[in-house]
Formats: structure tokens, sequence, C-alpha cells
């Protein structure tokens, strides 16, 4: 919805009640922007209200807004949905994004940018992948201790003389 408040049309509160005129007057036009333009996702709760203090990006859903010490899902995106830096005004280079991948040593990535900006936003950050297969290693190769007890009983059922 455009508003938290407005859904198809129609006010779920009495905060957006008090502003219905200015509201049915700007809907319309509203309305007539790409669907990927009618919805703000502000995840900066508590935050200044100036979105040139924040990271943007533009997505099918939506336009994003995070604080700078977070950044928006890099997606197999297009140059379009590379996260903005507001503040600098300037787009996210793919260095930085490779970082948010823990991927700053690495030393090839595709010259042409779009095609960095896909393969970024396909990768899984390194940090992430190495808890994982770390907490999945040491699951596997843990030693079991077993009792004699179990072990005599394993005995006489695999030779039950």
């Amino acid at each position: 919805p455009v508003f938290p408040c407005v859904s198809d049309g129609v006010f779920r509160n009495a905060g957006c009640s008090k502003h219905r005129k200015w509201i049915d007057e700007w809907m319309p036009s509203i309305l007539r922007f790409p669907s990927s333009l009618q919805k703000l996702e502000w995840n900066c709760k508590g935050g200044e209200r100036d979105i040139w203090q924040y990271v943007i990006q533009f997505r099918a859903s939506g336009v994003r807004v995070k604080r700078p010490t977070s950044s928006p899902s890099l997606v197999a995106m297009t140059t379009t949905q590379v996260p903005i830096i507001a503040w600098e005004r300037r787009y996210m280079t793919p260095g930085e994004c490779a970082s948010l991948q823990c991927l700053a040593s690495l030393r090839h990535l595709p010259t042409a940018e779009t095609r960095a900006f896909k393969a970024l936003g396909n990768a899984v950050n390194v940090e992430v992948v190495k808890k994982i297969a770390g907490a999945l290693c040491q699951a596997t190769v843990q030693p079991r201790v077993v009792s004699p007890k179990v072990v005599r009983s394993a005995a006489r059922i695999v030779d039950p003389r």
C-alpha cells in the first residue's frame, strides 16, 4: 500500500482519516506511477526523516530505505537495483558490494558492471558459509563416547557365541 493506513483506498485507522482530503486528491497521481514506485519501505524507525542520510534501493516491490549500518540485500540485480549511498549521491561500486559479501580480496570480477553486480547478487556471504560449514563438519566429526557395556552388547549382536 501507498500508506500504512491505506489499503486499496480503504482507510484503516483514524490517523489517516484526518488527512483524507489531501490523500484523496493526491492518490490518483500516485496510482499513475509504476507499481514499483508506489511503495516505500522505510527501515529506519526512530531515525531522522531525511532520505539522503540512508542507503536506498529501487526494487521491483518498491523503494527500500535502510540505515547506513546495513544494506539492502544484494540480488542478482540489474544496474537499476544497485544500492545507492544517498549521502554521497552515488551507487555502490562492485568492490563495495564484494566487501558486503566478505569477498573484498576477490581478485577477479566480471569487467562489465552489470555482470559483476549479478555475480555478487548470486553470491553468498563467505563468513556465513564458513560458520555453517564449520558447524556441519564439527557435528559429523565429533567423537562419541561409548560405554564398555554398549560395546559388549554390540559385540554379542555381531558375534552371538
